[in-house]
């Protein structure tokens, strides 16, 4: 909570390190601060809120970022209290940072989007100007905004293919790629959430057991992969805690084989 604290009022990502024996409850831990931080109120602006995303990195290195795409759109679709989900949060916050507003969002944005939808439509294309969204992007939080197309919506965006008439139906454009253009693109889909978030949605990535990216003891490949994926996210981010887990045998071995500028991101908290 004081990492979730020091990256809100500092404007700027962090790393935290988190190790211990197998068996000591580490994933436990993980689930309970899920648990804590899913939002318990209706959106407002006057209480400070948070997403949060858990990873198990139970993956092979090549495919780290399309693993954390999927994992990050389940989990901010997935319906919490009253039904809405991390994605109408972020939706909430960037409604009231155009139209300011105190106390429950809500009523506000279900008249909006029912009997004013071309003010609603406005206010997304404005959002989207002032963030520099992509076109996809774009198109996608319009119809989160206008909850359209929710299957195919998150289909998209976890990076599963679609038939071309779904695509059509949504104004998607999408291309099958090589593996390696796949996960690029998987990259900048999860820094472009994490933007659209913004510096009043802090975001807390954890990433659950580590060494699972390992195909063996003496696998450095995966080591330098993480690190890199972190220093990515850490330094292509405002607003996100980076959470890392590991067991604690395995801990002097990222130390000691991941490289030095990565190590620092990963615990730079």
């Amino acid at each position: 909570f004081q990492g979730i604290a020091h990256v809100r009022a500092q404007g700027r990502s962090a790393g935290l390190l988190l190790h211990g024996a197998a068996g000591s409850g580490k994933t436990h831990l993980l689930k309970r601060l899920r648990r804590r931080l899913a939002p318990q109120e209706p959106t407002a602006t006057d209480r400070e809120e948070c997403l949060y995303v858990w990873v198990r990195l139970q993956t092979s290195p090549r495919m780290i970022w399309r693993t954390l795409r999927r994992t990050l759109v389940d989990d901010w679709f997935r319906p919490l209290d009253r039904g809405r989900c991390q994605f109408d949060r972020i939706l909430f916050h960037r409604l009231a940072e155009i139209r300011v507003a105190t106390g429950d969002l809500e009523p506000w944005y279900e008249y909006m989007r029912d009997e004013a939808p071309d003010g609603l439509d406005e206010l997304m294309d404005r959002i989207a100007d002032n963030l520099d969204l992509d076109r996809n992007t774009a198109i996608a939080f319009k119809h989160i905004a206008f909850g359209r197309h929710r299957r195919d919506l998150r289909a998209w965006l976890a990076g599963t293919s679609l038939p071309q008439s779904a695509l059509d139906r949504m104004d998607f454009t999408q291309d099958e790629g090589t593996d390696e253009e796949r996960e690029d693109e998987a990259r900048r889909v999860v820094l472009m959430l994490c933007e659209l978030a913004g510096p009043g949605l802090p975001i807390v990535l954890s990433f659950d057991q580590v060494e699972a990216l390992q195909l063996s003891p003496q696998d450095n490949e995966a080591l330098f992969t993480y690190g890199k994926l972190i220093s990515t996210l850490h330094d292509g981010t405002r607003n996100v805690l980076l959470v890392s887990s590991v067991q604690s045998s395995f801990a002097t071995q990222l130390a000691d084989q991941s490289r030095q500028a990565d190590y620092a991101r990963m615990t730079s908290l």
